[in-house]
């Protein structure tokens, strides 16, 4: 697979749809995916990585100004949306591999991985721990983007945002030393800007 970037250019330009249909239809195939094939895309496709990053950092947010204005391009971006969000849930739920199934054809049937993994039929997704340690040391999800969650989904999710970030720091608490360390930082630029830079 080659992921498409989110462009900024994206949020509205009527052009934009075919990159947002493209990678709505790539983002679909990935979360179909079993999840042993789902783990080998998260972890070597460095495309994945680029196109969700990119929707993170450009995806407009609920206090710009602007709104959409391309007719039937709020539909997809709601959409490409609810999929990008179904990806960090996937990532951060490995024992719930398929409860984000973005196909219509009812749930998916898998049997448990160490059944599979024992039968020889096919290798087992990681651990739970192997995923915590791939999300953190391949810098799969970090506090940038945990930040760029909370406030893209929040607003309208307040409720699955806050389970997911939960889950996240459950399954690796080195993102919770990382968020601490960072308050103190943030919370004087936050204050330098409100004063006025001086």
């Amino acid at each position: 697979m080659e992921f498409v970037s989110f462009l900024p250019g994206d949020n509205q330009d009527l052009a934009a749809a075919q990159a947002i249909e493209l990678i709505n239809q790539d983002l679909g195939q990935l979360l179909r995916l079993p999840p042993q094939q789902f783990w080998q895309v998260v972890v070597t496709d460095k495309s994945l990585h680029t196109c969700l990053d990119s929707f993170l950092r450009f995806r407009r947010r609920c206090y710009d100004e602007s709104t959409e204005a391309v007719q039937g391009s709020s539909d997809l971006l709601l959409q490409l949306s609810q999929r990008v969000f179904r990806v960090f849930w996937r990532m951060v739920h490995p024992q719930e591999p398929n409860s984000t199934n973005s196909s219509s054809s009812g749930p998916a049937k898998s049997p448990p991985a160490a059944a599979a993994a024992a039968a020889g039929s096919k290798p087992a997704p990681p651990s739970p721990q192997q995923v915590a340690e791939l999300l953190y040391n391949r810098w799969l999800l970090d506090v940038p983007k945990m930040m760029d969650l909370a406030v893209l989904y929040g607003p309208g999710s307040s409720s699955l945002t806050g389970q997911l970030l939960s889950a996240l720091l459950l399954l690796q608490p080195k993102y919770a030393q990382d968020i601490l360390t960072l308050a103190e930082p943030l919370s004087g630029n936050l204050h330098e800007v409100g004063s006025g830079g001086s």
